[in-house]
């Protein structure tokens, strides 16, 4: 069953196709706390409990694509936009910043 926009849902799965969207993104969060807790991240990094600082900024991230979406505001591909939204890069330089200076490469 395709719509007249051909796409295999419709508005009437809209909502459900939301809360999926944000159920996804919890959990991608949560998935990404639990590596930060691994053998692995304590041994690579100085002080891995300072990189739980992305967890904010990737759900503020998240977030904010999100509602843009539900606007109708993304015209683009996701990709595209990210790669020309200005708070998006905001947020990958912060995310980088924290995730080099635990590192301790310089």
């Amino acid at each position: 069953y395709f719509s007249e926009n051909k796409r295999a849902y419709s508005l009437v799965n809209s909502q459900s196709i939301k809360i999926g969207i944000v159920a996804v993104a919890f959990i991608s969060l949560i998935l990404f706390s639990g590596y930060l807790q691994t053998e692995k991240v304590i041994q690579l990094y100085h002080n891995p409990k300072l990189l739980f600082l992305v967890l904010p900024i990737m759900f503020y991230w998240m977030l904010r694509i999100f509602l843009i979406t539900l606007r109708g505001k993304m015209l683009d591909d996701p990709i595209l936009f990210v790669l020309k939204d200005f708070q998006s890069w905001i947020c990958g330089i912060i995310t980088i910043f924290i995730i080099i200076y635990q590192m301790q490469v310089w």
